[in-house]
């Protein structure tokens, strides 16, 4: 039977319409094949359970060691051993903002590590700029070796990351004033970087083959490598050990 031209075109814009509806059709309620997986790329520096500064001299001082930064449940432990330090003193111990120690001053280095924009305090009096960590305390020879922890920054994470900052010891104890401490001269100085992990097998870690390759035949194909200097990047300065970011530098 001969359908009439008006009826066919109605029909085709029908079946058109259907097929459209089908195409439009949620991508949530297609069905999954067997074995696919839905995957976000995750960021490597969560990862990160362990920083270190090593700290070295400024300012014409004779201060050296390591902070070590190692994530536990509630926060953050800190490990300082450092010394050269003067005998039964006390010293001004913080993060500053850059991880920059090109200044032999440590200017380079920035203010005080302020992302939440408080005002300067020791660890015993609340909200604090989260790089003040207070004092260090030297024994009969100059040398600190104590451990302190914290729970107002992260080595990575979102709140208050570290990793890439810089460690100052001063000359002079913190003594909780505006605008850093009135704790003088920057007298250590490091940054702040990933820690390599101890020796031995980590959870999850595949053994290694430790037999001999196969001998292989010499190529006539012969390659060249060379190693390439990258230049680090460097920080702007800062004339001041205050409160930055948000607040400009004020202070020593």
């Amino acid at each position: 039977m001969k359908l009439p031209t008006t009826s066919l075109r109605a029909a085709l814009i029908a079946l058109a319409l259907g097929s459209g509806a089908a195409i439009a059709a949620p991508a949530a309620d297609m069905p999954k094949k067997k074995g696919m997986k839905m995957t976000q790329k995750a960021n490597p520096m969560r990862s990160v359970s362990e920083l270190v500064a090593n700290i070295q001299p400024a300012s014409g001082s004779n201060v050296k060691g390591t902070v070590v930064f190692k994530k536990v449940s509630g926060g953050v432990e800190i490990m300082v051993n450092v010394g050269g330090l003067e005998p039964n003193s006390e010293h001004g111990f913080h993060i500053h903002e850059f991880g920059n120690i090109n200044a032999i001053d440590g200017a380079s280095l920035g203010g005080h590590y302020n992302p939440e924009g408080h005002q300067h305090a020791l660890p015993d009096q609340g909200e604090r700029h989260a790089g003040d960590f207070g004092n260090l305390k030297t024994d009969n020879d100059g040398n600190v070796s104590t451990t302190i922890t914290v729970n107002n920054l992260t080595l990575a994470g979102p709140m208050n990351p570290i990793i890439g900052r810089g460690v100052v010891i001063h000359a002079k104890k913190d003594d909780g004033g505006q605008p850093s401490g009135n704790a003088g001269e920057r007298i250590g100085m490091g940054v702040i970087g990933v820690s390599k992990a101890a020796p031995g097998k980590m959870k999850g870690q595949k053994k290694m083959r430790t037999e001999n390759p196969p001998e292989m035949k010499p190529s006539n194909t012969s390659t060249t490598t060379t190693d390439e200097v990258v230049k680090p990047a460097t920080a702007t300065p800062a004339d001041a050990d205050g409160v930055v970011a948000p607040a400009p530098p004020v202070g020593e």
